[in-house]
């Protein structure tokens, strides 16, 4: 009796401290490399199942028929609907690995661009994209990331457009 009353609040006691490991969300420093690019970011877990993530990165694309790479800077708001469940069922969400709807807002301002052409500049533009998301862990600090959304970009001197975010990518969080 006195060992099974041991073995059982040993149990206990390790399932404590899982939860406990698991609370929630977490302060994360992260880098990352996607498809095209790179990026620093920092998760600001805001309570409850709310984050804010802040990225500053350098992006590749094509401006009138020429590759070019340049600055972005980027917030978003996320909601993680999916945290608790993953706690409930013992799925890890160490480094906030987790589904997310988020509200990506981006700022490409015309600065430390890269061309192979001198005539090619970009426009200052900002978007503003609604967002699904998944961040899972892999091993330690590393992780795997996908983003989804459409949304509208107001650009500086021309027409606006519809744009899509994809990304695709590893990160590592300290």
């Amino acid at each position: 009796m006195k060992k099974n009353v041991i073995v059982l609040l040993a149990l206990l006691i390790s399932l404590f401290q899982t939860i406990q490991g698991q609370e929630g969300l977490e302060d994360k420093f992260n880098v990352r490399l996607g498809l095209i690019g790179g990026w620093a970011s920092y998760d600001k877990p805001l309570g409850g199942s709310f984050l804010l993530n802040g990225e500053i990165g350098y992006v590749g694309g094509i401006v009138g028929g020429n590759f070019l790479f340049t600055s972005i800077l980027e917030i978003e708001p996320r909601y993680y609907y999916n945290v608790d469940k993953r706690i409930q069922k013992g799925k890890s969400i160490k480094n906030n690995s987790a589904n997310y709807l988020a509200m990506h807002f981006s700022y490409l301002p015309d600065f430390l661009i890269s061309t192979k052409y001198a005539s090619t500049n970009i426009e200052r533009s900002f978007n503003i994209i609604p967002t699904y998301g998944l961040r899972r862990n892999i091993s330690g600090g590393l992780n795997f990331d996908f983003e989804i959304g459409l949304g509208y970009q107001v650009n500086n001197g021309t027409e606006n457009n519809v744009v899509p975010n994809l990304g695709l990518g590893l990160s590592y969080s300290f």
